[in-house]
């Protein structure tokens, strides 16, 4: 995801090099997630493993797909 919330509430983007620390929040359903940065990929964010609500938009794999394997 391309934005998550700090800890007063405000809109952070992901930047290379930037340390965030704890206290980031998904703005949609409010879980915690870090920064993701590598070599190859541009910087995001992303849930913690298991900690992303099925409802949340920024969940993956989408319930679609869960819907279409099972």
């Amino acid at each position: 995801m391309d934005w998550a919330k700090d800890l007063r509430g405000v809109i952070v983007q992901p930047a290379r090099g930037a340390y965030f620390g704890f206290g980031l929040t998904c703005p949609c359903c409010g879980e915690d997630v870090y920064l993701r940065s590598g070599q190859t990929r541009r910087p995001h964010f992303a849930h913690y493993s298991n900690r992303a609500k099925p409802e949340c938009e920024f969940y993956y794999p989408p319930p679609e797909v869960l819907r279409r394997t099972v």
